[in-house]
Formats: structure tokens, sequence, C-alpha cells
């Protein structure tokens, strides 16, 4: 059996969990999603996982169960290593009114969010994402407001929706079904189904 990334040849030899367990606290990782993964797309992202952990519990709010998490998984990894995740978090750190601003590794935000994306769309369609697919991740909290690529995107945001309507596409149909992930829940929170739909 193959490898659940998008384009990965190489053979699934362990199960990847979608999210990563270690961003739920023990007890409460249990039933999560898995799918078959090759060793790369699994073990050899872990420090990944972990970065993206401690970015999202360190901008968490403080009475939230974030701490708990981050004291206990992230904070013992700081120390790890001579001290190298806590080296990386703090890169490039500044203090700040009330806290302290640390830089964001936004190309290992985008190996996370991929391969994230990637599970959920393989265990839901029971194949890969295609190889001419390309995922593409937007962090509005990461840019500032005069950022030149920020005030871009937002322009084509707006003009993409401001414009008239594409016409659906009948291919993504073909690659695409719904399925229902959660049989007990729908979008407007009255029990029935929820269809999930993967969009190109």
């Amino acid at each position: 059996m193959e490898c659940y990334f998008q384009g990965c040849t190489e053979d699934a030899t362990t199960k990847e969990h979608i999210p990563p367990r270690s961003f739920f606290p023990q007890g409460e990782n249990d039933q999560l999603l898995t799918v078959r993964s090759c060793k790369i797309h699994n073990n050899d992202k872990s420090k990944n996982d972990t970065y993206v952990l401690a970015h999202i519990c360190m901008n968490a709010p403080p009475e939230s169960r974030a701490k708990e998490i981050f004291d206990k998984t992230v904070r013992p990894q700081l120390s790890h290593n001579n001290d190298a995740l806590a080296r990386t978090l703090l890169k490039d750190s500044r203090e700040v009114s009330g806290g302290i601003s640390c830089a964001v590794d936004c190309d290992r935000l985008d190996e996370f969010f991929t391969a994230l994306s990637c599970g959920l769309i393989y265990k839901s369609q029971k194949k890969k994402l295609p190889s001419n697919y390309r995922l593409g991740h937007i962090y509005h909290q990461l840019s500032a407001p005069d950022d030149i690529l920020c005030r871009e995107m937002q322009n084509e945001i707006d003009k993409f929706y401001d414009g008239k309507p594409l016409e659906p596409d009948p291919k993504v149909f073909e690659q695409y079904q719904p399925v229902v992930i959660h049989p007990s829940l729908r979008r407007d929170g009255v029990n029935g189904d929820m269809d999930w739909y993967c969009p190109t």
C-alpha cells in the first residue's frame, strides 16, 4: 500500500494520526483518524508537528487548555538537543508590550498543513490528492496590514468575490464525492448527516 501523501510512491509502513496525536492531552487522543504513511510523512515530520503545536499553544489565551498541552507536550522538548526547539522558536524574537513576538517559519507551517490536508483528503476519499492539484495556505494573522503581499492577496480575494461566479467544473464532482464523516451532525446543528466535500 502506498503512502497517503500527494505524489509519494513510498511504501506505507506506519500509521499517521491526523491531526497528530501529540496535539491532544493524554486520554483524549483516542479515536483519531489514521492513514497509512511512509516514514518520511510520519516519523520524519514530527519536528514540524511539535513546531506547529508550540506556536498554537503560545498564541492561545493563557487560561485555555493549550497551556496544559504546552506544559505536558512542548515544554519538555524545549531543552532536548541543546535547546534546539527553544532556539528555533525564539529565533528573531523581540519583546513587545505584554510578551514576546516570535518569528514564524511559514514553510514549516505549509509542510504541516499540506500533510494534514492530504491526510484528510485521503481518509475521506480513499485516494490521494492528484499530482496536478496544488494546495495553498494563507495565514492571515502572520502578515502586517501594510504588507504588500497581504494587500495584493486581499485585492485578489475581493476581485474573486466581486466577479461573476465561475461555472461548476464537472470534473471536480467526478473526482470527489460527498462523504459522511460523522452521522450525528449537520451544518445547522440539527441531527442528521454532514457532507464533506474536498474542494480543488
